[in-house]
């Protein structure tokens, strides 16, 4: 198995193999951020607190943001760690960022009946559409989300 994804990995041209490692390189430290840092010293950094953000995306915006997701759920599903939703959304966000690409993280909870809890949920919006986060997100009610509009 782990010839494979060597195999796959040495595939790549030199321009992703670079993004893949950065994407990498940023999940990793979302995920530290995540472990580490308590939430209300992260808040300021993710963006505009519950403010709107441009939805619709230009060509080279939608390519990028979809580039992102690609390698985002490329590295997300070949880590050796428990990569959860905040920190996916969180290093999603960062690269959208830089990339200069509007996007909204957006956190959500919902009543879990058999545990007796409310389970949370993170997911990123970009371009009208869940980037990050999936259809499950739709069974979240949303409390708070950070946006950045470029």
């Amino acid at each position: 198995m782990i010839y494979k994804k060597i195999l796959a990995f040495s595939k790549l041209g030199l321009p992703d193999k670079l993004f893949f490692l950065k994407v990498l390189s940023v999940l990793l430290f979302s995920k530290l951020v995540v472990l580490l840092v308590p939430f209300r010293k992260v808040m300021p950094y993710l963006g505009r607190h519950n403010a709107g953000f441009r939805a619709l995306l230009n060509t080279t915006e939608q390519e990028k943001a979809e580039r992102v997701r690609h390698f985002m759920f490329m590295v997300s599903n070949n880590v050796k760690w428990n990569s959860v939703c905040l920190d996916q959304a969180m290093a999603t966000a960062i690269l959208l960022n830089k990339a200069k690409v509007p996007n909204c993280i957006c956190l959500g909870v919902r009543k879990n009946e058999k545990a007796g809890k409310l389970d949370a949920h993170a997911w990123v919006l970009c371009g009208g559409t869940i980037l990050i986060g999936g259809q499950r997100s739709r069974s979240y009610t949303e409390v708070a989300r950070f946006s950045r509009d470029f």
